[in-house]
């Protein structure tokens, strides 16, 4: 019995890395697929009239955003604030010049949330960080 639990540590620690690997492959693909469907939901709700106000309050994008589930608190606060799912968050910022979409993990890879930096405006290019204050997305590889 006793060598049994003296066991379960050393076992345990060899799955640790075969199971943060998968944890972080199924967060990156659920953030590519909502950050996607964000994408979608915010480029046709900014080219209705009025648009860019419903994007701005965020409950606009509700109806055109087919992807994996927010909160309704999600949807109060993402336009502005950072909203947390799934190892990842999320935002829009916008004002009358344009829109940023930034979706970033929440910590740094070694702590197993995700891997990757995803974010798109205007220009409707997607690109690998922000600079939200300026609407504007920054090239991958830079």
């Amino acid at each position: 019995m006793l060598a049994g639990c003296v066991a379960v540590g050393p076992v345990g620690l060899a799955l640790t890395p075969v199971l943060v690997a998968r944890r972080v492959a199924r967060n990156d693909a659920i953030a590519e697929k909502r950050f996607t469907a964000l994408k979608g939901a915010v480029e046709e709700t900014w080219a209705e009239p009025d648009g860019a106000r419903r994007v701005c309050v965020a409950q606009g994008l509700k109806a055109h955003y087919f992807g994996p589930p927010f909160s309704d608190d999600d949807w109060r606060r993402i336009a502005g604030n950072y909203v947390e799912q799934d190892g990842y968050v999320y935002m829009i910022y916008c004002d009358e010049r344009g829109y940023t979409i930034d979706v970033r993990t929440k910590r740094p890879t070694v702590y197993g949330y995700g891997s990757r930096i995803f974010c798109t405006d205007q220009s409707k290019r997607i690109g690998c960080g922000s600079e939200q204050f300026w609407n504007k997305c920054e090239p991958c590889g830079l």
